[in-house]
């Protein structure tokens, strides 16, 4: 998931046979780990519990760098891809609760407004954390540990307020989960929020993917007046994006969000997560933006077209597609973002690439 500089491997495999053999490897287990389960418990249960330990690995990730707490990092490889494991689903189990409780009405399985306000939790992580660099929390003077945490709990409290403000579920009345008392009646339609708040997600990892050009060069990367400039920049890539395929190709917001931004937020991560941005990595803006942006979107059509033929190997029955279920929208989202997404940042982050490649070399 990160940016920064690597150090040459000591000992394993170098690019791009690491990143190949990573993603074979994170394809064959979560492939497994989704065949364990029917479609609907991984649309529910399964997607919810995997999210909530992502903006834990974000903040590990690319806050932390791994290099905090600080008695994870004396520990070898596996123990302390295993250590920081730990750290992100006891954080994980404990927001699973509350929100469960709290968000959720405490219905059985996850319902919609509960799996939705999740993935906004992880929309805002990504906002705080690339493009804002965990400001305001990461300018108060305490320990990077004590400082990530609450970041993560900051995160939280804005995704409970925009889902209260914007996340409206009267058109799920009728539901047998409906309930009227968890319904926060926003000002729009949920699936709207829901799918532009995901399309901005792909429009930071664009831009990451470009080191903010155009941006950067009106102001040097850091700091909030950067953050702001960012922003902006940010929600016009996703205003565009979001106009273009709803309104002028008029696409299903459920479609749109399976077949554009999901998409390419995967294949980004594959790019910079597992590639390492090879063989673009050492290219100056704007030509090594265009190029690994084409690589993301290779690798995203790529692994759409596998996830779709392999849906029903994996889940042993015919998903049905569109309105009214999404059947198969909804499992490619959580396949791919709910279950091999956490494992990629596992692999590439916590574990430095354990087994393979020696431990220590990132």
């Amino acid at each position: 998931m990160t940016d920064r500089p690597a150090n040459p491997p000591v000992a394993g495999l170098g690019q791009p046979l690491l990143g190949l053999a990573a993603l074979a490897l994170v394809l064959v287990v979560s492939f497994g780990v989704m065949a364990c389960f029917q479609a609907d418990v991984l649309n529910s249960w399964v997607a919810f519990l995997a999210m909530t330990i992502i903006p834990t690995q974000i903040v590990c990730g690319l806050v932390w760098h791994c290099e905090h707490p600080a008695p994870f990092t004396r520990l070898p490889q596996p123990l302390r891809g295993l250590a920081f494991l730990l750290l992100c689903v006891a954080v994980g189990a404990l927001v699973a609760f509350l929100s469960f409780r709290f968000v959720g009405g405490g219905i059985a399985p996850p319902t919609p407004p509960l799996v939705m306000f999740t993935i906004l939790s992880i929309v805002v992580t990504f906002w705080f954390v690339v493009v804002w660099g965990a400001w305001p929390i990461s300018a108060l003077p305490i320990p990077p540990t004590l400082s990530g945490l609450l970041g993560v709990g900051f995160c939280y409290l804005i995704a409970y307020g925009l889902f209260e403000l914007l996340f409206d579920f009267s058109f799920l009345q009728g539901a047998p989960f409906y309930s009227e008392a968890i319904d926060p009646h926003g000002l729009f339609v949920a699936w709207q929020p829901l799918v532009f708040g995901v399309t901005s997600v792909a429009a930071i990892t664009f831009a990451v993917l470009w080191d903010f050009w155009p941006v950067s060069l009106l102001r040097k990367p850091g700091g909030p007046a950067f953050s702001l400039l960012a922003s902006l920049y940010v929600l016009a890539l996703a205003s565009a994006a979001f106009y273009c395929g709803t309104v002028v190709l008029q696409m299903d917001l459920v479609r749109f969000l399976v077949t554009v931004p999901v998409p390419f937020i995967f294949g980004f991560f594959i790019v910079l997560s597992l590639m390492q941005k090879f063989p673009f990595a050492g290219l100056s803006q704007p030509l090594g933006g265009l190029l690994s942006s084409v690589a993301a979107v290779a690798a995203s059509a790529a692994m759409s077209w596998l996830y779709v033929s392999a849906a029903p190997i994996i889940t042993g029955e015919t998903l049905a597609s569109g309105a009214p279920t999404y059947q198969l929208e909804l499992w490619l989202a959580s396949a791919m973002l709910s279950v091999t997404f956490p494992l990629i940042v596992f692999l590439a982050d916590l574990l430095g690439f354990w087994p393979l490649r020696k431990t220590g070399s990132k």
